[in-house]
């Protein structure tokens, strides 16, 4: 149940930091067009972002609380399972 609620987490997080980066980029390119949807797209995008940080967070607290981990002994656990460090790192920002 811990490894399958860890995953939708983190899951739901790549996922809303795609759609950032979709409409991110989708905004530049409506801003030939016009200067209204272009800053639409790019609130929204940052909306997204923000999304998928609070759902990365989830996650992690989920795992402090559930395993009662320091953040020492929990990057550890994620070398362990096989992700590195560096990417956590970057879901981070």
């Amino acid at each position: 149940f811990s490894f399958r609620l860890f995953f939708l987490f983190l899951s739901l997080s790549f996922l809303f930091r795609s759609l950032f980066f979709l409409f991110f980029c989708f905004g530049f390119f409506l801003w030939s067009f016009s200067l209204s949807f272009f800053f639409l797209f790019l609130s929204f995008s940052f909306f997204l972002r923000s999304f998928s940080r609070f759902f990365f967070f989830l996650f992690l607290l989920y795992f402090f609380i559930r395993h009662s981990l320091t953040p020492p002994q929990l990057i550890l656990n994620f070398k362990l399972l096989g992700f590195n460090r560096l990417a956590l790192l970057c879901l981070c920002f």
